[in-house]
């Protein structure tokens, strides 16, 4: 028998199928958009062994690290915020959670996951280096149980199937959240990220699941609007070209620019280059 989940991600799946839906691939995950006049709608599917997210900026900046909306397939580790405050100092990645030796990630959910931002509210390098703010995955958000009562609308689990992990996401315009960014059908920078090689493993290199340190050229940022996704590139041209209808069957490939460098570059039906140079997120 389906659980409601399955249930709920199976009819999902169906009415974006329908409408024959447009999707950005980065790296090994799958993010598939369709909007109408309320809102817009993504559909996660995800590799089963590593984490995945998608951050919404309010505007065409890709808010990487603060007001940006950040929402992470993972598995969501519980974390102990006086051993994080103790990473400080260290080296990347070793300086911010969550974080092995830090948060334990034993029999925690698989699901995805909301916060207002990756660093968190006040956050600034030179006060807090690797260390977040309130309700920032990098900050306090991560020392709360993703399934806890504090924050209910936060969560929902995901289903794993067939080595993959999948989840749906409604976001509806003109929504007022504490700490969100109030959205419309205009155009704003979405970035895409992935575990990738290097990645920090919270089961001795099993799997990248539990959200970490992302590894090596593991985001790539594009522009969205309520009815198109167009380029990619860093920094985001603000002068829009070569977009796609959303609500059209189109695959598009994110590409990291250090990825393509390397030889690493495929393409679909459109590729786009995004080059992040953040070395640690």
């Amino acid at each position: 028998r389906l659980s409601m989940a399955q249930i709920s991600f199976l009819l999902v799946a169906v009415s974006l199928d329908a409408v024959r839906a447009a999707t950005v691939q980065f790296l090994d995950s799958r993010f598939t958009f369709t909007s109408d006049t309320t809102g817009m709608f993504v559909s996660f599917d995800c590799p089963a062994d590593k984490w995945c997210g998608m951050i919404i900026s309010g505007n065409l900046e890709p808010d990487v690290f603060e007001n940006g909306d950040t929402y992470i397939l993972a598995r969501h580790s519980l974390c102990d915020c006086t051993c994080c405050s103790k990473l400080k100092y260290n080296d990347y990645p070793d300086h911010t959670c969550p974080h092995p030796s830090c948060c334990n990630s034993s029999g925690r959910p698989v699901g995805l996951r909301s916060f207002p931002s990756v660093m968190g509210e006040g956050w600034s390098w030179a006060k807090d280096r690797g260390i977040g703010g309130p309700e920032g995955l990098r900050g306090d958000g991560s020392c709360h149980s993703a399934e806890g009562a504090e924050y209910p609308d936060q969560f929902e689990y995901a289903v794993i199937e067939n080595g993959r992990i999948y989840a749906n996401l409604s976001l509806p315009y003109g929504d007022i959240r504490t700490g969100y960014n109030t959205l419309d059908a205009s155009l704003r920078a979405v970035s895409f990220s992935q575990a990738s090689i290097g990645a920090a493993s919270f089961d001795g290199g099993v799997t990248s699941l539990t959200v970490g340190y992302h590894g090596k050229n593991a985001f790539a940022s594009c522009l969205v609007s309520g009815t198109e996704i167009c380029d990619c590139s860093w920094p985001l041209n603000k002068i829009t070209k070569n977009c796609e209808p959303m609500n059209d069957p189109v695959d598009i490939v994110a590409v990291n620019a250090g990825l393509a460098d390397a030889g690493n570059m495929i393409g679909v039906h459109a590729v786009l280059l995004a080059a992040i140079a953040f070395s640690w997120w």
